[in-house]
């Protein structure tokens, strides 16, 4: 377990913390290496944010906590279906 999730469960038991805010945490590392992704997850928080300032519930199904760009899971889709393709063309 992470030292932040060990700290916040050790101090605030009851507190459960949106998965967008977890993520957030727990990234920072990635976010330097990678801008694709720092902008991805500083849209998810800014439209967290919003959701907050409107009164709405950062639980709501709409926050799937996808951790990485959906455009990864297409570039995965689509090198699946070329290795399919090559897989079948014999």
């Amino acid at each position: 377990m992470p030292a932040f999730n060990a700290w916040m469960q050790q101090r605030f038991p009851d507190m459960h913390l949106p998965k967008v805010v977890m993520l957030y945490l727990h990234d920072a590392d990635i976010r330097l290496r990678d801008t694709e992704y720092r902008r991805v997850q500083d849209d998810a928080v800014d439209a967290l944010i919003a959701e907050l300032e409107q009164g709405e519930s950062p639980d709501a199904p709409s926050h799937s906590g996808c951790a990485f760009p959906l455009t990864w899971l297409a570039v995965a889709a689509v090198i699946a279906l070329m290795a399919l393709m090559a897989m079948f063309d014999r």
